[in-house]
């Protein structure tokens, strides 16, 4: 039977945390995020909930840019498919908020 199991991490420094994990993100910003995505799919395949390469990353704004980040390196083969919509995909160089790089 063919099952689907549909994750939407609150990952660091999204809206939906405190200005505390706003914070976390700064200087670590593709690194930090990245990472809190990918601890939430290794939950799924530890169970065997899901398997490894079996996994759609989508994101729109930074989250484009978090897939970009995801189906990249270090990350080639931990997703099967990607949707970039809008991504921000040259967020360090073009921000002028300093924090970020």
């Amino acid at each position: 039977m063919l099952t689907n199991t549909l994750s939407l991490p609150n990952y660091t420094g999204s809206m939906g945390l405190s200005e505390k994990y706003i914070q976390k993100l700064l200087r670590r910003c593709g690194t930090t995020n990245v990472q809190d995505v990918v601890e939430r799919v290794n939950e799924l395949i530890r169970p065997d909930i899901s398997e490894h390469g079996r996994q759609v990353v989508q994101g729109g704004s930074h989250g484009g840019f978090l897939t970009a980040r995801l189906i990249g390196q270090p990350y080639p083969t931990l997703f099967d498919a990607a949707v970039m919509r809008n991504p921000v995909t040259s967020e360090l160089t073009a921000s002028n908020v300093t924090d970020w790089a």
